[in-house]
């Protein structure tokens, strides 16, 4: 599979994502429930940024729910392209539609535009393989990272300090990696187009592309991602260059164990370093969510 490929987001989830990064939007009105399924389409937003080249919103009527927020609206359309699909004869307003929330709707889409689909929590809970077609290599990739990370968690003698991490996973990793980076609400974007622009996310899934291509690149690139996950629980292995330093960053301050080695490998593994620390710590989603929209997130 190459990259790029295409995905449809649906408008329910732009929709959250835009009460998060509306800049005049006051969260202290919202409740707990409503701000889990905010943060659920935010990062369907973030993905379709940094993992597709091409992502499309169907203009189905719905894109008004979220075009209301101008700064959104403004933000948003210069990335997603609203696309037509009158070709397909759906009658998004029909009983049998908002009976199933417009699953079905949006399945027919994404098979006839052989798209990826993302769609938000309200929809995901109903869809148990819409994972499934979230397919390019990177996803894959993290989704492989955690089995081995639930097996270490399961193995841990040290449970209580990994206490919610399970619940981290209806969070993709690179979610959690936006949130660890940015300052304010207003920065989110600012990193996502960082990462967009300066091309690393196209070269991780390039690289892991090129490694797993080949039985023995695979071999290694797996003991290198176990080597990861067991470093970020706090595992024994056998290296001698690992120390811990703290780094101090504007807003806030974060804790990492340091492997040297990791300066002189690839950048695709220094990446995925940091986005397995992100999804290693339970709480760190709950603290950067706080910490830039000023809203407690209980997990």
């Amino acid at each position: 599979m190459s990259y790029p490929k295409k995905c449809i987001i649906d408008n329910w989830s732009l929709e959250h994502a835009g009460v998060l990064l509306e800049s005049t939007n006051d969260l202290d009105q919202s409740k707990h429930d409503s701000l889990i399924k905010n943060l659920g389409g935010l990062s369907n937003f973030i993905t379709a940024l940094l993992l597709y080249e091409d992502s499309y919103f169907p203009i189905n009527g719905f894109e008004k729910d979220w075009k209301r927020f101008s700064w959104f609206e403004t933000n948003a359309s210069a990335f997603i392209e609203g696309v037509q699909l009158d070709e397909l004869n759906v009658n998004w307003n029909s009983p049998a539609s908002y009976e199933d929330k417009g699953i079905s709707n949006y399945l027919l889409a994404s098979r006839s535009y052989e798209s990826d689909l993302l769609v938000c929590p309200e929809r995901s809970e109903e869809i148990t393989n819409y994972t499934e077609s979230v397919d390019n290599v990177l996803v894959e990739t993290l989704r492989e990272i955690d089995k081995k990370i639930i097996h270490e968690t399961n193995n841990s003698l040290l449970n209580k300090t990994k206490t919610g991490i399970k619940r981290n996973f209806q969070f993709p990793s690179p979610t959690q990696y936006v949130l660890s980076e940015a300052s304010t609400r207003e920065d989110l974007l600012k990193v996502i187009m960082q990462l967009k622009s300066d091309g690393k996310i196209r070269k991780v899934i390039s690289e892991i592309e090129q490694i797993t291509s080949t039985t023995q690149g695979a071999g290694k690139f797996e003991n290198d991602i176990e080597y990861l996950v067991k470093k970020a629980f706090g595992r024994k292995v056998d290296d001698n260059h690992s120390w811990s330093i703290s780094v101090s960053v504007p807003f806030f301050s974060i804790s990492k164990s340091i492997d040297m080695d990791f300066f002189r490998r690839k950048e695709y593994l220094v990446f995925l370093k940091d986005l397995i620390t992100c999804r290693a710590e339970a709480y760190r989603i709950e603290k950067d969510f706080q910490r830039i929209f000023k809203k407690k997130l209980r997990l």
